[in-house]
């Protein structure tokens, strides 16, 4: 890449060889298909319940336009997008899993397909290939393949990569033909809004719309009057973030406020040894990245610019994220933009002696790539597994599971909550039937009761009857069905639809607060949720089953609940704040407000937005 390509040249390129495309684009499909295709075969899995939830709960439009559902989604990512997503396949397929992979599926041949189209405005077919089929091999692409909640990142790169591609066709087609220039100026702006809405890790490649079409006409005034619409719509994103969040932390804070250096610098030193592996092919992998990088004799100021502009907008987010020092390994979506920067660094050509030795070293690059993905796969398809047996199991229309124990997986309550949300997003749109199965909370004397209930075993990452497990392995079922099973929100949480049950106690012990009470029903999910603007984390939280007295057939819930502040002051904010003690985020939407002057103070805020509210159901009291 020389500073100023000629659009001509660049126009040859894009034409001399339509059939080469064509195969590219048809061998970047057969290895999506090839390597991907077990999602499938996928059920629900991680958020899935959560947003097919907030698709029953709100409008597809207040995703966009009300800050309030907004802030109920996330609250602190801007990114309507992903919801977005599923109204759409909800319209299309229903309650029919498979289709969503199908389109998942078509998602990332789609953006291995942009970034090919984008490499093919100044590298013959052949290189511009080996970028996106790297991109289809990696670590990132694996894991985000088997994920729905995730293709938001997958579409970014779509609109992103095209949008680059209308920008530089804009600046090439320059003054000889301004209203080309302008409509697809207007165009790129537009795609490149998308990707924002997509994922905030593509706001900042408005750098790139700025740099790469100046390599191909280094005329600054031009280039940056095609840019101008962009560089209007990442005003416009930032203004309505700020709006939305109250500033740049999050609505519930966290984020920059909460960066620290030292973990930033250990988090950022471990992505390596997630993406290429560790030890002796991790260390060969990351020195063939090097030597790529390193392997051009001549140095031009476009391609300078073009890798610092690379360099920047990959780690301005990620040196953000890094300061909470996620687990790279099980969050790999977000190496997902480091990832892509690796796969661009091989599109560049060798120069001198080496210039032979590239395609080896790519295809060495590319084994080792493969290699490390298979390392850690097995992981992946174990939790994989673990969604998908609790997702077909809670849904399974004819099911004689009345009971069970799930799993306790990426915090307590998660797997519980997320399928749970399933099971209530598809009984509401028609496509679920019969109670899911109830929360373990007290063994049983009748072996037919007994029969109806299974535990989940981390052990064979599957369901177990309970008359298959031992004694103990009973009692260690119960006491884990009994603890931990709470849920401490911020507020904006879209939450419930009804009151139900006297107000819990509150009392102030120190920087404890303890909140005790018993809810009158068990519901379907027992899962307890407290809501508010709460500056505390939750120490503990038990449920036990109790009779009633006056018909002991008929348990209620009995709850303690122990959250834990920074120092008095912060624990007496806690008690103000607190806001709604939620027992299922399934039906019976059941929870109970510890204002008692709810809905109409505070608490109003915390329900799910007004205006969008289920009907309140007849077992209200």
């Amino acid at each position: 890449m020389s500073h100023g390509i000629k659009s001509s040249s660049a126009a040859h390129i894009k034409l001399q060889q339509p059939y080469s495309d064509g195969l590219a684009l048809l061998c970047l499909a057969l290895l999506v298909l090839a390597l991907h295709h077990s999602a499938l075969s996928g059920s629900w899995r991680w958020d899935d319940g959560m947003h097919l939830l907030h698709t029953t709960q709100y409008p597809w439009t207040s995703v966009f336009s009300d800050p309030e559902v907004m802030r109920s989604v996330s609250g602190n990512q801007f990114a309507p997008w992903n919801l977005f997503l599923y109204y759409v396949n909800s319209a299309l397929f229903g309650a029919n899993v498979r289709w969503y992979y199908a389109h998942h599926l078509l998602s990332l041949w789609a953006a291995a397909a942009g970034l090919y189209v984008l490499l093919r405005q100044w590298l013959p077919a052949h290189r511009a290939w080996a970028t996106p089929a790297l991109l289809l091999v990696g670590v990132p692409a694996a894991q985000m393949a088997q994920q729905l909640m995730v293709g938001h990142y997958i579409d970014g790169l779509v609109f992103a990569s095209f949008g680059l591609v209308l920008q530089i066709r804009a600046v090439n087609a320059g003054e000889t033909a301004q209203g080309n220039a302008l409509g697809m100026s207007l165009a790129g702006a537009l795609l490149y809004g998308l990707a924002c809405l997509c994922k905030e890790i593509y706001v900042p490649w408005i750098l790139m719309w700025l740099v790469v079409p100046w390599v191909f006409v280094p005329s600054a005034r031009r280039v940056a009057v095609c840019a101008a619409p962009a560089m209007l719509v990442a005003l416009a994103y930032t203004l309505a973030r700020l709006h939305v969040f109250d500033g740049a932390g999050g609505y519930y804070g966290g984020g920059v406020s909460s960066w620290n250096v030292t973990n930033a610098m250990r988090s950022l030193a471990s992505i390596p040894s997630v993406l290429f592996g560790e030890g002796v092919h991790g260390l060969a992998a990351l020195a063939l990245v090097c030597i790529s990088l390193f392997a051009r004799v001549r140095y031009s100021s476009a391609w300078v610019a073009v890798c610092a502009s690379a360099v920047v907008v990959t780690l301005l987010p990620l040196v953000v994220l890094a300061g909470s020092d996620p687990p790279w390994a099980l969050h790999a979506r977000y190496l997902w933009a480091p990832w892509i920067l690796v796969c661009l660094v091989w599109a560049a050509p060798w120069k001198g002696p080496l210039r032979r030795m590239q395609w080896f070293a790519c295809l060495l690059f590319s084994t080792l790539a493969v290699w490390q993905m298979t390392i850690l796969r097995p992981d992946d398809q174990q939790r994989e597994a673990l969604f998908d047996a609790h997702s077909r199991t809670i849904l399974q229309p004819t099911s004689e599971v009345t009971h069970w124990v799930p799993a306790e997986f990426n915090g307590a309550g998660y797997v519980t909550f997320v399928t749970y949300a399933a099971h209530e997003a598809l009984r509401r749109s028609g496509h679920a039937v019969g109670n899911p199965p109830k929360f373990l909370r007290a063994i049983s004397s009748d072996p037919a009761e007994q029969a109806g209930v299974q535990v989940w075993d981390a052990l064979c990452n599957c369901f177990r009857s309970f008359l298959s497990l031992t004694m103990g392995e009973r009692q260690a079922a119960l006491a884990r069905a009994q603890s931990e099973k709470g849920l401490l929100l911020p507020g904006m949480h879209p939450l419930a639809d009804a009151y139900r049950g006297p107000s819990p106690e509150m009392h102030v012990k120190g920087k404890q607060l303890h909140v005790s009470g018993t809810a009158p029903s068990e519901g379907a999910g027992h899962l307890l949720i407290l809501a508010g603007w709460a500056p505390s984390r939750l120490v503990s939280s038990k449920v036990t089953a109790q009779a009633r007295l006056e018909n002991p057939a008929v348990q209620d819930m009995k709850f303690e609940i122990v959250l834990e502040a920074q120092d008095a002051t912060a624990t007496r904010q806690t008690r103000d704040r607190l806001c709604v003690l939620m027992q299922s985020q399934t039906h019976p939407y059941t929870f109970i407000a510890l204002d008692a002057a709810a809905p109409s103070s505070a608490c109003r805020a915390l329900l799910t937005p007004w205006g969008h509210r289920q009907p309140p159901g007849d077992n209200l009291e």
